[in-house]
């Protein structure tokens, strides 16, 4: 699978879950909320939605009864998701520190969710398609540690 965002080896690293067994729609929401954050604060937030502390805000999909979270407006609580995105994004960590990077200058760059095959369940279940996606991250090497809460350095701009 290819990457979809531009890469620079010298400053850049990269990681990628294929066929994660979620749904497409989390992933893209998720992904949305920890773009552009230093790898520290993206860590901390994925792992305060695990113990249902904070929301993850659903901005494009909030139809259909999402609730209203304190201090986010619609959002929801997606924990298995939000493992699946921590495990690629440590696996982005430990590819940087690979290279030499800096753990305290990474910045999530780029974090997009792509829908997976579209395979099929086994069994009694046959005939109903399985939530499958495939999510990449890209972290980047900052010099300046100064980097605000959702301010990005770079992100976006090809």
């Amino acid at each position: 699978m290819d990457y979809s965002t531009s890469y620079d080896k010298e400053v850049m690293a990269r990681a990628q879950g294929v066929s994660l067994p979620v749904s497409v729609k989390q992933l893209r929401e998720i992904c949305h909320a920890i773009r552009g954050r230093s790898y520290a604060k993206a860590v901390r937030h994925l792992e305060s939605v695990m113990k249902l502390e904070r929301a993850i805000p659903y901005t494009r999909f909030n139809r259909g009864g999402t609730g209203h979270k304190p201090g986010v407006g619609p959002g929801r609580y997606p924990v298995k998701a939000c493992g699946c995105v921590l495990e690629v994004l440590q696996s982005a960590k430990e590819n940087a520190k690979q290279k030499g990077f800096n753990e305290a200058e990474l910045v999530v760059r780029s974090a997009v969710a792509k829908q997976g095959p579209k395979t099929f369940h086994a069994g009694r279940k046959r005939g109903r398609k399985a939530k499958r996606s495939h999510v990449e991250i890209v972290v980047i090497q900052v010099k300046s540690v100064a980097v605000k809460d959702k301010e990005t350095v770079g992100v976006g701009k090809k």
